[in-house]
C-alpha cells in the first residue's frame, strides 16, 4: 500500500548487483511505521507513519522526530520521515513546522534534523554504495537483483506450462474426443445411436431453455442478474460523469482506509473503534 512512496534510487553504481531489503513494519500506540532502506545510489532511507486516528499535527510532528531519532541510531544513514492520514493522503503540519517532510542525517556524531526539502548534496555520505548498505543492514534480509529476476523467469515459465496443458485439453476435448466419437459412431452402429441419441437430447435441453420451459439454474440467474445490474450501472455513470468520478475517489479512499487498518491490525496496533468502523465497515 505504501510502496509508491518510496523514492527512486537518484544515483546508480555502476557493474553492481542491486540490493532489495525487506521493509521493516512496526506497531506504535495510534500508529504504525514503515521503514524502506535504501538501494544501492540512494541518498536516504524512507521511513513512513501511518496515523490511525486523529490527533493534533504536533503530536504526529513530534512522533515524527521522535522516530526520526529512534531509526538513525538504529540504522544510522540518512533518513526521510513522512506521515499519512487513515486513507493514505499526507498530513498537512504546516501549521506546526516549515515542510511536511522531516530529513535528518548524522554529522560529526550528532543527528542533524531539518525540516523540508534537503539536496542531496547536503548528505555527507553522498549516493550509498553496496558495502555501506551490507555494513549498516547486515541483519535485514533482501533480495538480489539476480534472484528477483529468478523468481520473474520461474513464474513466466509455469505460466507457459499451464497455457500448453489448457491448450492440450482443449484439443482433446474439442477435437480428438468428437473425431473418436465420429469414429466409433461410423465403425458400429451401436456408437453411432447413442451419438445421436445424445445430439438429440442436447438439442432438446437447448430449444426447452430457449422457450422457458426449463429454467436456468441459480448461478446463472446471478450471472445474468450480475450483467443486468452492469448495464444499469454503465448508463447511469454515462448518464452523470461527473457524479461517477466522485464515487469511484470515495471507493479510493474507503479501500485504502482498509488497507490502512488491516496492516494496523496484522501489526497488533491499537486501533480506536471509530477508525475501525469507518476503515472496515462494508
Amino acid at each position: 500500500m505504501t510502496a509508491g512512496r518510496k523514492p527512486y534510487p537518484q544515483h546508480k553504481e555502476p557493474g553492481l548487483e542491486q540490493i532489495f531489503y525487506v521493509t521493516i513494519r512496526e506497531s506504535r500506540e495510534g500508529y504504525f511505521v514503515e521503514y524502506f532502506p535504501p538501494r544501492i545510489g540512494d541518498y536516504f532511507a524512507c521511513l513512513n507513519l501511518s496515523i490511525l486516528s486523529h490527533i493534533d499535527a504536533g503530536q504526529v510532528a513530534e512522533s515524527m522526530e521522535r522516530e526520526l531519532a529512534h531509526w538513525i541510531r538504529r540504522f544510522p544513514i540518512p533518513l526521510m520521515v513522512s506521515a499519512f492520514g487513515l486513507d493514505d493522503s499526507p498530513i498537512c503540519l504546516e501549521q506546526v513546522r516549515p515542510s511536511n517532510h522531516l530529513n535528518g542525517y548524522i554529522h560529526d556524531g550528532e543527528i542533524i534534523i531539518k525540516w523540508g526539502i534537503v539536496g542531496k548534496d547536503e548528505f555527507p555520505e553522498g549516493a550509498l554504495s553496496g558495502n555501506r548498505l551490507r555494513e549498516v543492514f547486515r541483519c535485514v534480509p533482501f533480495r538480489t537483483q539476480n534472484e528477483i529476476r529468478e523468481q520473474a523467469y520461474a513464474k513466466a515459465r509455469q505460466m507457459r506450462i499451464g497455457i500448453h496443458l489448457l491448450k492440450a485439453a482443449l484439443m482433446v476435448w474439442l477435437v480428438v474426443i468428437p473425431s473418436l466419437v465420429a469414429l466409433l459412431g461410423w465403425a458400429n452402429p451401436f456408437w453411432g445411436l447413442v451419438v445421436l441419441v445424445y445430439s438429440l437430447g442436447k438439442a432438446a435441453h437447448t430449444g426447452m431453455k430457449l422457450t422457458g420451459h426449463i429454467r436456468p439454474s441459480k448461478r446463472q440467474q446471478r450471472d445474468e442478474e450480475k450483467m443486468a445490474r452492469m448495464r444499469h450501472y454503465y448508463y447511469h455513470c454515462e448518464q452523470n460523469p461527473e457524479a461517477f468520478l466522485r464515487l469511484r475517489d470515495e471507493n479510493f479512499t474507503r479501500d485504502a482506509e482498509r488497507a490502512t487498518l488491516e496492516t494496523a491490525q496484522a501489526l497488533g496496533a491499537v486501533v480506536s473503534g471509530d477508525s475501525e468502523e469507518k476503515g472496515l465497515k462494508a
